[in-house]
């Protein structure tokens, strides 16, 4: 199956139990790319039929899934 990248961000409220969160974040179907515990932030993957489930931890504050765009390629017409 497919997944998806993802960028996890904790509500400052729950700052504190980041860890726990993050461990969460694991069962609930995350596979966790980076941590950054300072600024409340985690990413990685999921597949799509598990984003509700991430966006449901307690904690969380908004799940966005990563940005990609494609450029045509340099002889393309379309520039």
């Amino acid at each position: 199956m497919r997944r998806m990248s993802v960028t996890v961000s904790i509500a400052d409220d729950h700052q504190d139990q980041f860890p726990q969160i993050v461990d969460e974040l694991r069962r609930a179907g995350l596979t966790v790319e980076k941590e950054l515990g300072e600024i409340g932030v985690v990413t990685g993957s999921v597949a799509p039929k598990d984003i509700a489930t991430i966006e449901q931890v307690e904690g969380v504050a908004f799940v966005e899934p990563e940005a990609s765009f494609q450029i045509a390629p340099p002889e393309s017409d379309l520039q």
